[in-house]
């Protein structure tokens, strides 16, 4: 995984390096390398962050300000 494609994952994840490091109880300064090319996204990490994004891409959350309400009616049909 590139530099470029561990940024853009997160990107479509909208997750920020914190959040990521929050996750995988690792440092901050890690996800800095990683996204900077200092160092080698391991390759479980980047399988792992992949199969995220086709998840997302394949069951994408509820869209619209209104999903809730929407959610609700039809819970109560």
């Amino acid at each position: 995984m590139t530099p470029a494609e561990f940024t853009a994952a997160l990107d479509v994840l909208g997750w920020s390096r914190r959040h990521l490091v929050e996750l995988l109880g690792c440092d901050t300064t890690l996800a800095n390398r990683w996204a900077s090319g200092r160092a080698r996204v391991p390759t479980k990490i980047a399988q792992w962050l992949t199969r995220r994004v086709k998840d997302l891409q394949r069951d994408p959350p509820p869209e619209g300000p209104n999903w809730r309400v929407r959610h609700i009616r039809e819970a109560a049909e």
